[in-house]
């Protein structure tokens, strides 16, 4: 009686201790994924918003850096 007891709470600590690490392992992933893709998640972000963004060259000279 006593063994089926400790049996049911090893059993009911492996699967909610389980469960909470499988939440943090996806959580982990997913802000992973998402500073790994940042640069190209951020320029279709803005190709969204503001259109194809083209760098052109300055007109004045003097603001030109050297």
């Amino acid at each position: 009686m006593k063994s089926k007891s400790l049996r049911n709470i090893a059993f009911f600590l492996h699967r909610y201790l389980g469960l909470v690490a499988a939440l943090v392992l996806i959580i982990v992933s997913l802000t992973g994924s998402l500073l790994v893709f940042q640069r190209e998640i951020d320029e279709f972000l803005v190709s969204q918003q503001f259109g194809q963004v083209i760098s052109c060259p300055f007109k004045y000279p003097s603001l030109r850096t050297k």
